[in-house]
């Protein structure tokens, strides 16, 4: 099943791997590189899944997921770090699912369709 899954990581190469595999699994994807427009994106796009990096050079991220958390509960998150002591950070504001980075297009649709259902 299609969904809606906003993307957010300062690395273009790392979002253009997770859009790539997303949209190969039908999903509709939007990216964004920078965390400041997150919340914008959030409320204009309406995602049912966030795949957000920890660190992001703009933002806190941390702060973006408990907003986002406020604005609309049922939304999936799903962090992203390569630091893994911030990916417990997450999981304790409200993050649904943890993908330690690196990883490959396999591992994160497999960790979206779980999210998802």
């Amino acid at each position: 099943m299609a969904s809606r899954i906003l993307v957010i990581d300062d690395n273009a190469g790392i979002v253009e791997i997770i859009r790539r595999a997303l949209e190969m699994a039908g999903h509709e994807v939007k990216t964004s590189l920078h965390g400041r427009d997150t919340l914008e994106l959030f409320d204009s796009f309406d995602p049912q899944l966030i795949i957000t990096d920890i660190i992001l050079p703009d933002t806190d991220s941390i702060d973006t997921i408990v907003e986002c958390r406020k604005r609309k509960p049922q939304t999936k998150i799903i962090a992203i770090s390569g630091n893994g002591h911030l990916l417990s950070v997450a999981e304790k504001h409200g993050v649904d699912h943890i993908l330690p980075k690196p990883f490959g297009p396999g591992q994160i649709n497999a960790l979206v369709a779980s999210a998802l259902n």
